[in-house]
């Protein structure tokens, strides 16, 4: 009886043996995969975003449609200007001052409704450039074998030769 249970016991060990080394977490760690390469790229997406032909037209479009109310800022805020210094001698300081306060209410309510204008009209005007953008990136990166691509702004370093955003935006200029 004592030789059955130390040949059961080596049997038991021996089959424990054998799965362990059948196993797939062994074969794993006997055979290491090969990982593919990583290959980085790095693009300054605003740059391309605006050096390229349609971001260039868009951000003139942008310009001329708001230029008139930009002037009339300029024109308001000279105004202040004027009050604010007429405000400094002793015998127009009164009077100025509920003008003057009546001109700083105007200039900031303009230049609120300026800003807000002009991000609604760049939000519309960009948009349809960036995913032409984002398409361009994507179909270059495929190309190329890139596994990763980043804005460039959120590195502190990076080789230049990782930059391929004059790439993109001669990719972007050709597509339609």
């Amino acid at each position: 009886m004592v030789f059955h249970v130390k040949s059961t016991a080596f049997m038991t060990a021996l089959l424990a043996l054998a799965l362990c080394l059948s196993s797939p977490a062994s074969a794993q760690e006997a055979k290491p995969t090969a990982q593919p390469a990583l290959k980085l790229a790095v693009i300054n997406s605003r740059e391309a975003l605006a050096r390229s032909n349609k971001g260039v037209a868009a951000i003139s479009e942008i310009q001329s449609k708001f230029s008139n109310q930009r002037r009339e800022l300029g024109v308001l805020q000279q105004e202040i200007l004027k009050l604010q210094a007429a405000g400094q001698k002793p015998q127009t300081r009164g009077p100025n001052t509920a003008q003057l306060q009546q001109k700083l209410q105007a200039y900031g309510a303009a230049e609120r409704k300026l800003i807000q204008e002009v991000s609604q009209e760049e939000g519309a005007r960009f948009k349809p450039i960036i995913e032409v953008l984002h398409k361009v990136v994507e179909e270059y990166a495929k190309e190329n074998g890139i596994t990763a691509i980043q804005d460039s702004g959120s590195f502190v370093y990076f080789d230049s030769s990782l930059d391929i955003t004059e790439e993109i935006i001669k990719q972007v200029n050709l597509s339609n």
